[in-house]
């Protein structure tokens, strides 16, 4: 099984060099760093555990929760707009 996704700006292009950790059931299992694309994968995981994915910095959404794992799965992230003061 696999988690796989891709974190993008407001305008859905790639950002490099996120860093996004993984959780399996509530713990933590690893991380992952988007390539130069906003492309990142997290594989070799076990079915029927439950994974939260969450990105470092302001995303939405702010994690993604999938919960017994029994194919493939897609987390996408998007920068949160910057809001002007």
């Amino acid at each position: 099984m696999s988690i796989t996704g891709t974190v993008t700006d407001a305008n859905n292009v790639g950002i490099n060099n996120v860093s996004l950790a993984l959780t399996k059931n509530g713990a933590a299992a690893g991380t992952a760093q988007t390539n130069v694309l906003g492309n990142y994968s997290f594989g070799n995981l076990a079915a029927g555990a439950n994974y939260v994915v969450t990105p470092a910095g302001s995303f939405t959404p702010s994690s993604q929760t999938l919960n017994n794992l029994a194919v493939n799965a897609t987390a996408n992230f998007k920068a949160a707009p910057s809001i002007p003061p």
